[in-house]
């Protein structure tokens, strides 16, 4: 067993080094050419209703996660703020449609 999950470590491991230059590739690429906007019908039925799912999972891992964040850094507390709420909420409810 302790062989298994050492194994499937190393190739995970080998996998985010291989894409690292390909996400930094397409992170500049994106940066030049103006990105595509999504149908806003899809947007509405399909993205929109997936996003609420997400803050309500962002939101019930929420606290535990400030709770742990509180008792290691304790100056960083904005940080499972932004990250877990309040991007997951932009996303869905002040974000254009069509915009995603």
């Amino acid at each position: 067993m302790r062989h298994l999950v050492r194994s499937l470590f190393a190739v995970l491991t080998v996998l985010a080094l291989l894409s690292t230059p390909a996400m930094a590739y397409e992170a500049s690429r994106m940066g030049t050419i103006e990105a595509e906007k999504t149908n806003p019908m899809w947007d509405l039925f399909f993205l929109r209703p997936m996003g609420i799912a997400g803050l309500a999972v962002s939101a019930a891992v929420w606290a535990p996660m400030e709770v742990v964040c509180l008792m290691v850094r304790p100056t960083e507390w904005k940080k499972p703020i932004d990250m877990m709420l309040r991007e997951p909420f932009e996303f869905v409810f002040v974000d254009p449609l069509g915009s995603h």
